[in-house]
């Protein structure tokens, strides 16, 4: 530490760090902030203190600089420009024709390739967005992103780079805004699994003073609680590498899956769908959401289902009994928040479950899987939607529609209540 704040010869950071320096000095920008030198390395107390005031250091700063191209801290901000050139039959002299740059993702949410690995870090999502100017170091020029104007050294020029949602804007549903940021979050990535909710944790304090009243606990909002329940894992790999991070989290928790996830329509709640209570203690600084013994009690409509031996994730609806006959072995489409079979213990096909149904997207319903645990607990493993594919119909109602099948059924279901952890 004395070493440190004696000061630190420039010709000893790393290529990245140097470069920063010398841009701050042409900008005649007197002060610098770089989080492996600014934070104290393996200080979890240092670290917590500094995360605490990310959301002020990115929004006040003056610019942001991203080393967008680079993938370490040794690259520098600049490559050697392509040289290349090609010869082209051309009928008017004097005329040059220039090979295209890498396109600049046009959206902090679209996926991106190879070619900005910056980009790809969790770390950075919240960065980027609490940042008001921003200079982008790419491969093949530069780029400058802020709240009205994107703009590219080539003369390339936008009204801005497209944000989906803006957490500073009054006019965004504070609630729709997070879950969408979360849905993009999610799917970049993390070093340590377990920054899963402190990387976003800026946001969340940006968010605070639009949700007054509101309470944040384990990546969800208590006031719009159930509809934050209702995500499901969106992406789609290799199932082995699908595991859920070995971090304190409740099952029911976004946060308790390695993958990006995603909402349907959440707005409409089923109106049976009850939540009864929520215990957990808190573990870290309010803005990370962290807990330890965390549950939650639900009440709802309730189906259930047996896991086939499909190499899909499908259930298949049982213990149906009077008109409903023909629904009896109906399919449900599942999405897994792990792979279940490489669980401890393992979750294996013929395997009976609950699915808690939560949300109506008329034709079809939404439920999370739940399996039991022990005694009255149950942990989530995963999001389900029921069609009706229509086969034949209930006895006493052969002129339904679907819709009308699907919503008899669901009023005819049993009503339980779960305690998820």
């Amino acid at each position: 530490m004395p070493e440190l704040t004696a000061g630190i010869p420039v010709d000893r950071l790393p290529k990245t760090f140097r470069d920063a320096v010398v841009l701050c000095l042409n900008l005649d920008i007197q002060y610098l902030w770089i989080d492996a030198l600014c934070i104290k390395q393996d200080d979890t107390k240092d670290w917590e203190d500094a995360a605490a005031s990310m959301a002020d250091v990115y929004s006040h700063a003056k610019i942001t600089i991203a080393a967008t191209w680079s993938d370490d801290s040794n690259r520098g901000f600049f490559s050697q420009m392509r040289t290349e050139l090609e010869d082209m039959p051309m009928q008017e002299p004097g005329l040059y024709v220039r090979l295209p740059k890498p396109d600049f993702p046009r959206s902090i949410h679209v996926p991106v390739d190879d070619s900005w690995p910056l980009l790809k870090r969790a770390w950075v999502y919240q960065e980027r967005k609490l940042s008001t100017r921003m200079v982008h170091m790419a491969k093949e020029q530069l780029y400058w992103e802020c709240d009205s104007a994107f703009l590219s050294e080539d003369g390339y020029e936008n009204d801005r780079i497209i944000f989906l949602e803006d957490l500073r804007s009054p006019m965004e549903v504070p609630a729709n805004a997070w879950r969408s940021a979360v849905g993009h979050y999610s799917r970049l990535k993390l070093t340590y699994k377990s920054d899963r909710l402190p990387a976003i944790s800026a946001l969340v304090k940006r968010m605070q003073p639009l949700r007054e009243g509101d309470v944040y606990v384990a990546g969800m909002w208590l006031n719009t609680v159930l509809q934050d329940l209702a995500w499901f894992v969106f992406e789609r790999g290799n199932p082995t590498q699908l595991s859920r991070p070995d971090i304190k989290c409740p099952t029911w928790s976004w946060a308790a899956t390695a993958y990006g996830v995603h909402w349907h329509s959440v707005e409409d709640l089923l109106p049976s769908l009850r939540l009864f209570d929520i215990t957990y203690d808190v573990t870290g600084p309010a803005h990370f959401g962290q807990t330890a013994n965390a549950s939650i009690r639900l009440e709802g409509p309730t189906i259930t289902a047996r896991y086939t031996t499909e190499k899909s994730f499908v259930l298949e609806m049982i213990n149906i009994h009077g008109p409903y006959q023909a629904l009896k072995g109906q399919k449900i489409d599942g999405r897994e928040d792990f792979y279940l079979k490489g669980a401890d213990p393992p979750i294996l096909p013929g395997e009976v479950f609950n699915i808690l149904l939560m949300t109506v997207d008329s034709p079809s319903y939404g439920g999370i899987i739940l399996h039991q645990l022990s005694g009255e607990q149950y942990q989530r493993i995963g999001w389900s939607r029921l069609w009706y594919y229509k086969t034949t119909w209930p006895e006493h109602a052969p002129d339904w529609t679907e819709e009308q099948v699907l919503e008899d059924f669901v009023a005819s279901l049993p009503i339980k209540q779960f305690t998820i952890v």
